[in-house]
């Protein structure tokens, strides 16, 4: 994404990426999932005030419960 940006003069002070979330033992860290951390992404999205947000390909981050061949999962 972020050559992307770049290359349409983005203000990439203006560009929060969540790579990581906490895991339960509140120590070490493990990439977002969705639908299990969709809490976080909306706490992230009202801390940051985004307007835009861009899951960058959406299929890296769903969990194994959603079946991504199904229009109803998704």
């Amino acid at each position: 994404m972020r050559p992307r940006l770049e290359a349409h003069g983005a203000d990439l002070d203006r560009v929060y990426v969540l790579d990581s979330v906490l895991c339960a033992d509140g120590k070490t860290e493990r990439a977002p999932s969705i639908p299990a951390d969709l809490d976080i992404l909306e706490r992230t999205v009202v801390d940051t005030a985004a307007v835009l947000v861009v899951i960058d390909p959406l299929s890296a981050f769903l969990n194994g419960s959603v079946d991504s061949h199904r229009d109803q999962d998704v």
